[in-house]
C-alpha cells in the first residue's frame, strides 16, 4: 500500500454528536459496534459540553488556539497548542477556549483500537529531513499536519492535510509540526 494524502477540502463536515459544534472527519473505520476509530479537527467557538461518546477513548491535540481549558469530570487541564490530552468519551468533559481554538481528535473504541498520538516539530534546514517509519504491519500509520507545510516527496502538504501511510518510511521535509498517530488493533 502506498501513501495516500487526504487533503483538507476533501474531509466531510459533519455536526458534533451533541449538535452544538462541527467537525471535519478525515478518516474513520466502523466495526461491529459502531465507530472503531476517527480522525477529526473539530472548531471550539465557545464555552460548552464535549459529546458523550462511551466506550470511547479520546486524545485530543490543540492545534489552533492560546489555550483550551477542559473539564473533565470537574478537574481542570489546560490544553497548550500541540500537547496530546487523553480522556475517556464517557466522561463529562465541559470545553472551555482562549477564544476561538480548532482541535485534532483521534478516537478509538476500547477494547478493538488503543491510539498513540505523538507531536513532532519539524525544521527547515538543508538536511533537516525527518524520516518516520510506515504504518505498522498490524495497524494504521497517521502524519497529519498541524502547522506549516512540509512536503512529502513532491508533494506540499497543507495545514490539516493528513498523510495515511503505507509501508515504505515517510520523509518530510520543511518547517512545522505534525502529529504522528498509530492505531493498532487489540489482540485477543
Amino acid at each position: 500500500m502506498a501513501h495516500r494524502v487526504l487533503r483538507r477540502a476533501d474531509h466531510t463536515v459533519m455536526p458534533w454528536a451533541n449538535g452544538t459544534g462541527t467537525t471535519e472527519e478525515v478518516a474513520r473505520a466502523d466495526g461491529p459496534d459502531g465507530l472503531d476509530w476517527r480522525l477529526s479537527f473539530a472548531t471550539v467557538a465557545e464555552s460548552g459540553p464535549f459529546s458523550a461518546l462511551p466506550g470511547i477513548d479520546r486524545v485530543i491535540t490543540l492545534v489552533e488556539g492560546a489555550s483550551l481549558t477542559l473539564a473533565v469530570e470537574g478537574s481542570e487541564h489546560v490544553l497548550v497548542p500541540f500537547a496530546p490530552y487523553r480522556f475517556r468519551g464517557e466522561d463529562h468533559v465541559v470545553g472551555t477556549p482562549e477564544g476561538a481554538s480548532v482541535d485534532f481528535n483521534v478516537m478509538t473504541r476500547r477494547g478493538r483500537f488503543t491510539s498513540t498520538v505523538a507531536s513532532v516539530e519539524l525544521t527547515d534546514g538543508p538536511t533537516d529531513e525527518v524520516v518516520l517509519d510506515g504504518a505498522p504491519a498490524h495497524g494504521h500509520r497517521f502524519v497529519a499536519v498541524l502547522d506549516g507545510s512540509p512536503r512529502l516527496g513532491a508533494d506540499l502538504l497543507g495545514r490539516y492535510d493528513v498523510v495515511r501511510a503505507g509501508l515504505e518510511p515517510l520523509a518530510l521535509v520543511g518547517a512545522g509540526r505534525v502529529a504522528v498517530v498509530d492505531l493498532l488493533p487489540v489482540q485477543g
